[in-house]
């Protein structure tokens, strides 16, 4: 079965029991079949109290995950656990950063951004024990990893890392090492829990393992992903039409492509994103995620259940 999903901001479109039924149900309605919530953003702040990671203000005056799970089981919708893994404030040190400054990204110039560090086994326990305490509580049915990389290629230079030299290929393959270690350790814990897990990446490879430290392939190759989302944002319907092209060649695992109907670097029409969808999914994906759900608007709804009910 063709897979259907979309991201979602909790604080924004799950604000009540209420706006759940309504959301989810209009979901089904227009042959959605996975919703991605997101359970720790990159402020490095939690949507569900926790007793692991610092909480939002949101998640201490609604527990949204319970009733989304049970509310899309109804509706047959597949609930995956979304994580900004590593980011924590991303430009100011923010969540574990704050009281653990020492765990922080080292950029060039040696000052500490709101990154931590793969580096440390306490980071990736950390980001990995988030997603076994979700799973405790909730019964959902995946858990999908995002930010799941360095920033840039000239993070980190701390002295786990080393001097920041990517014409070197120890420095390049030690962070690698780093981040694939994390996504080695939740892809434990998923099957320990019997779920299902992804990841969203960055759609250029090999050229992410040199700049992110992220070997994407080398995850859904050794089968630590069930599926793998390629973040294929752009309103150049041929860029990302060509990017499919080449992921379907690369992932052994279930291959679903990101369209950005509104993200930082691409805005699309309905009848654009329409043609997206309708030209990566003509490639033989198995599926498609749309960021994100707060930018869809009702004509967006329209032309896809129109499309997917005369495929």
């Amino acid at each position: 079965m063709m897979k259907l999903g979309v991201w979602a901001h909790p604080t924004v479109e799950f604000t009540s029991v209420k706006e759940i039924e309504e959301k989810i149900a209009k979901l089904a309605d227009s042959g959605f079949n996975i919703v991605i919530p997101v359970i720790k953003d990159t402020s490095g702040l939690v949507n569900y109290l926790s007793e692991v990671a610092p909480t939002s203000e949101f998640a201490r005056s609604f527990d949204f995950l319970k009733p989304l799970v049970k509310i899309s089981k109804d509706y047959g919708i597949e609930v995956y656990a979304w994580s900004c893994v590593l980011a924590e404030g991303r430009v100011r040190l923010r969540g574990l950063l704050t009281k653990r400054p020492d765990l922080a990204m080292v950029n060039r110039e040696g000052v500490k951004i709101g990154w931590a560090c793969p580096s440390h086994e306490e980071v990736r326990k950390y980001e990995v024990n988030i997603f076994r305490e979700v799973l405790k509580r909730y019964e959902v049915d995946g858990i999908h990893l995002d930010y799941i990389r360095y920033p840039s290629l000239n993070a980190c230079g701390c002295n786990r890392c080393g001097k920041v030299n990517p014409l070197d290929e120890e420095w390049v393959m030690t962070r690698v090492s780093y981040v694939t270690s994390l996504v080695e350790m939740a892809h434990d814990l998923a099957k320990e829990y019997g779920v299902k897990i992804s990841a969203a990446v960055i759609p250029a490879y090999p050229e992410s393992l040199v700049a992110l430290g992220q070997d994407w392939v080398d995850w859904c190759d050794r089968g630590l992903l069930d599926w793998v989302a390629l973040m294929n944002y752009s309103n150049i319907t041929r860029l990302v039409e060509q990017r499919a092209r080449v992921h379907r060649s690369l992932v052994k695992v279930q291959l679903l492509e990101e369209i950005g109907k509104k993200s930082s670097i691409s805005t699309l029409t309905p009848k654009k994103l329409l043609e997206q969808v309708s030209r990566v999914l003509n490639l033989k994906v198995d599926g498609v995620i749309i960021f994100s759900l707060s930018g869809m608007t009702d004509e967006d709804f329209k032309v896809l259940k129109e499309s997917l009910r005369n495929s």
